[in-house]
This record gives C-alpha cells, sequence and structure tokens, in this order.
C-alpha cells in the first residue's frame, strides 16, 4: 500500500521485491542496505548502459 502525504510517498518494505539503481552517484545507507537484507530486497545496480527489456 502507497501512502502520499504533500509529495512524500511510503512504501513499507514488505512490499518492495527489488530495486534498481540507475545512476552510479547514488549514496545508500548501511543502516537502508541491512534493512533490505533483512527483508530480502534485491538490489539492482545498473550503469548508464543497461538494456531496457
Amino acid at each position: 500500500m502507497i501512502e502520499a502525504k504533500d509529495d512524500e510517498f511510503t512504501i513499507p518494505l514488505e512490499d518492495i521485491n527489488s530495486i534498481c539503481i540507475e545512476s552510479l552517484r547514488t549514496n545508500i545507507s548501511s543502516y537502508a542496505l541491512k534493512k533490505f537484507v533483512e527483508h530480502d530486497i534485491i538490489l539492482y545496480i545498473c550503469d548508464e548502459i543497461y538494456p531496457t527489456y
């Protein structure tokens, strides 16, 4: 369930299967990485040249 408040959106981690990062300039905290592992969230990191299917 996505909750919206002004310009902010909240999605429970239980509802996320995977995350695709499309920029090499992205910063992810160690706390966020820990939560991804706890919730079995797959993290894909792509560069500028990746296949779009």
